[in-house]
């Protein structure tokens, strides 16, 4: 690797710890939100009997709080598995209708170069 090749690399790299740092800078007020949500969906889960294991799979299957929150209104109701999933879906697929909206609005070279 020639020295001007190796400079490039290094600056490119250089180039993405910026944008990392600027990006998490960027992202603090949405985290504070997210972080006292979090404090509320953990207070409801132990409420409603989960585990820490159970409330972490629920976040991490879940697009927003919105659907965990009805997961586990529908738990503590005694919902059958297929009423709390199909609820949990619907909840959530406000995004799935979002995202379709929004793609309509960026340029085809956003994911693919």
């Amino acid at each position: 690797m020639t020295t001007a090749a190796a400079d490039i690399k290094l600056t490119n790299h250089s180039d993405n710890r910026i944008e990392f740092a600027r990006g998490i800078k960027d992202g603090i007020p949405i985290m504070t939100g997210y972080f006292a949500v979090s404090f509320a969906l953990g207070i409801a889960m132990r409420n409603a009997g989960l585990t820490p294991g159970e409330g972490l799979m629920m976040s991490v299957l879940n697009t927003a709080s919105a659907g965990e929150y009805a997961g586990i209104t529908m738990i503590v109701s005694n919902a059958s598995l297929f009423e709390t999933a199909l609820m949990t879906l619907i909840v959530n697929a406000r995004y799935f209708l979002m995202s379709c909206a929004l793609s309509q609005k960026l340029s085809e070279h956003t994911f693919f170069g």
